[in-house]
């Protein structure tokens, strides 16, 4: 037993003195830590139109659906290249009532035309309409000269660091990135106005749709790098 006790204690000073020999041998660098945000407007919104039928109305969703064509063909927003159906359901009430819907997500890539979008599906009595998000069809692009910018900030610290201390960086040995960037699908939605007022409170409303002005998207980059350090 004590022979067991006298190895394990021999054992754990090996290992401690193999640390502490490895800490005084290891390579001296020096850490920075960058960070840059770049704010940008989007060029896209995501907008969801539902269209539906209820019971005892004589208009099909079909009709409906032909209406939201022709204003986006109007609008020239090609809704063969950017419109999606997402969801189509059809419950049957009675006999001869069905209740449809069809959920759709349309693109729009010039912002300008969103105010007359919303108007107009609005006069041709589509009023569930929402934007659910904005983004940038170049967001990949984009975080990458922003890693850019944040790396060569890194680097410029490093070396004025370094030059202080009276030595001079090398190559580095470590590099940590995070990246991150908001499209604001949250704060963003907007509903046609004045068609929601009157299904929900049957009030009078302004009679002017309010202009829809996204807010710039926020991409940031935080990036931590070890250097060598050449004395």
């Amino acid at each position: 037993m004590k022979k067991l006790f006298v190895s394990a204690t021999m054992l754990l000073f090996f290992m401690v003195g193999a640390v502490q020999a490895q800490e005084n041998t290891s390579t001296p660098y020096i850490e920075v830590v960058a960070a840059n945000t770049m704010k940008v407007s989007p060029d896209y919104a995501m907008v969801d139109i539902r269209l539906n039928s209820q019971e005892g109305t004589k208009e099909s969703v079909d009709k409906t659906e032909k209406r939201m064509y022709d204003v986006l063909e109007k609008l020239q927003l090609d809704p063969e290249k950017n419109l999606r159906l997402v969801t189509q359901t059809s419950n049957f009430i009675k006999r001869k009532d069905i209740a449809q819907e069809k959920n759709y997500t349309l693109k729009v890539t010039d912002l300008s035309r969103l105010s007359d979008l919303f108007d107009q599906l609005e006069t041709a009595n589509i009023a569930n309409v929402t934007i659910v998000s904005y983004g940038r069809t170049d967001i990949e692009e984009l975080r990458i000269q922003n890693k850019d910018i944040a790396v060569k900030k890194a680097k410029e610290n490093a070396e004025r660091l370094a030059a202080a201390a009276g030595c001079k960086i090398g190559s580095p040995i470590y590099i940590r990135d995070n990246d991150r960037y908001s499209m604001y699908d949250n704060e963003m939605i907007v509903a046609a106005p004045r068609m929601m007022a009157k299904a929900a409170m049957d009030v009078a409303v302004e009679e002017s749709v309010p202009e829809v002005s996204p807010k710039d998207m926020e991409i940031r980059c935080d990036i931590v790098i070890r250097y060598l350090i050449v004395l």
